[in-house]
């Protein structure tokens, strides 16, 4: 699934996040003096592309019986295999082009859902769009598999790397206490 790249590369494949280095000179360390005059000639630019970051889809995946939310939800276009986890608090957000589209959730606990006709119409604001799964064990999809192994294998590569983490952060205070 994933392959060799840069730390951007990686980052959007296992968590979604979208890294981006932007280069406003030729020169890599431009005089102090400078800078501001690079701020005012980029800044309109800067702006619009970061409201950009606001289109697509937003919101969260509820359980429909509880109304609690859906943590580590994996929430797919379908037809792609990126997809955006949830938060803790079941919350998303999918950058799109607007258009009309299929989702497909997997999420642990529950068949895998797919929502069709989902309309994106605009380019300047998300679209609010809150996904209710249910867990009734006939609604489901029937391509699901390929789907639900993507979101294991990330599920599982983000667990070994945090188990990793805190494994270095207690061998690192060990270490420390000992000295």
């Amino acid at each position: 699934m994933y392959s060799p790249g840069g730390m951007q590369d990686y980052n959007y494949v296992t968590s979604g996040c979208m890294e981006l280095t932007l280069e406003v000179s030729c020169c890599k360390y431009p005089p102090e003096a400078e800078l501001e005059q690079f701020w005012e000639a980029n800044r309109p630019a800067l702006m619009a592309f970061l409201q950009k970051a606001d289109m697509g889809l937003k919101g969260a995946v509820l359980d429909s019986s509880t109304y609690e939310p859906v943590n580590g939800a994996c929430v797919y276009v379908q037809g792609r295999l990126h997809f955006v986890q949830t938060t803790r608090h079941g919350e998303y957000w999918r950058l799109l082009l607007p258009g009309e589209y299929s989702l497909v959730v997997v999420a642990h606990g529950y068949p895998t859902q797919v929502f069709t006709d989902v309309v994106v119409n605009s380019t300047e604001s998300a679209r609010v769009l809150d996904l209710m799964l249910t867990t009734d064990s006939d609604f489901t999809y029937p391509g699901y598999r390929r789907y639900e192994n993507a979101c294991r294998k990330v599920t599982e590569l983000q667990r070994t790397m945090f188990q990793r983490k805190r494994r270095k952060t207690r061998h690192g205070n060990k270490r420390r206490e000992s000295n």
